[in-house]
Formats: C-alpha cells, structure tokens, sequence
C-alpha cells in the first residue's frame, strides 16, 4: 500500500531533496528531458500521471513564466514526507486509523474511557500507598 494517495498530493507543495529531472511529458508519450529541478526548490503538484510502460508516478505541475506544463517522476526517497504532513495531509495508515475510531460504537469508546479510568486509580493507588509507606 503506498504511504499517500496520489490525489491527495494534488494542491499541495512539493520540495525535492535531490536533484530531479523534469520532463516535458510522460516518457511514453514522447517525453524528454528538458531541465532539471534541484534539491531544496519547489514545486504545486496540479495533478499526476502514469507512465503506462512502466506503471511509474509522475507529478505534474505548471513552470513560471512562459507557463508550461511539465512533469517529475516520483521517488519515495526524493522528496520529504515532512512536508506533506506540515500541509494537512494524512497517510492511508492514519486514515484507516481515523475511519476506525470513527466506526467505534458509544460501547467501546466507553468500555476504553472506563479501562483507562481504572489503569489511573491502580497506579494512583500504588504511588499513594509508596508514600505513605515511607
């Protein structure tokens, strides 16, 4: 399973941490190698593709000025999960997690209230009678 989805990486923010060829469409449809991207620059993701002979991921955003389209290739260690994170995104293990909690019924969220609940008084008791053995 991939740590993000690809459509939640769209509007957000991207900052390569390796320099990163940028294509000028997907290798499959006749991309080419047109600049490159360097570490610590930036780039909003508009959307992204898949190269269909390889199954690889690439981003694809739009350049300054002249506006044109253009396309970087994803690589789980190029670029910074950080960032991700520090934009509101949620992993596919932290929205399983989320979907989860909220599927829990009134009964186990009050079953966990009252475990946690009994856990404090033990150890509160615990540390009272250490005290006052002293």
């Amino acid at each position: 399973m991939p740590l993000y989805s690809a459509g939640d990486v769209v509007g957000k923010t991207l900052i390569p941490k390796v320099d990163m060829p940028v294509l000028n469409n997907k290798p499959d449809a006749g991309g080419v190698v047109v600049a490159t991207m360097k570490a610590g620059s930036s780039l909003l993701v508009d959307s992204w593709a898949v190269n269909n002979s390889t199954n690889e991921l690439y981003w694809t955003f739009y350049t300054g000025y002249p506006k044109e389209y253009r396309f970087v290739k994803h690589s789980p260690d190029a670029f910074g999960v950080r960032d991700l994170k520090d934009q509101g995104v949620l992993s596919e293990i932290e929205k399983q997690a989320a979907a989860a909690a909220a599927n829990k019924s009134l009964t186990d969220k009050a079953i966990e209230v009252v475990k946690y609940g009994v856990l404090i008084f033990a150890g509160v008791s615990i540390l009272n009678t250490m005290i006052k053995s002293k």
